[in-house]
């Protein structure tokens, strides 16, 4: 895995995602009720012309039903 701009992970390339193996990896690592119930993954995350984080994108993203993000 290479670290990605934001300090985050990206996986390596021919890497698969994988919501359970993710899980179980965190397990092992974190207390239980640190690891996240849901993941998502995404190719990308919103951000400004000087590569920060568009929080305020990100919140609305992830607060909106399904059916409109689409």
């Amino acid at each position: 895995m290479g670290r990605g701009r934001a300090g985050g992970r990206r996986p390596g390339a021919g890497a698969v995602l994988d919501a359970a193996a993710l899980r179980t990896a965190l397990r092992e690592r974190l207390a239980g009720f640190k690891v996240p119930a849901h993941f998502r993954f995404t190719d990308s995350l919103p951000t400004t012309a000087s590569g920060k984080i568009r929080k305020p994108e990100l919140r609305e993203q992830f607060t909106r039903p399904q059916e409109e993000r689409t």
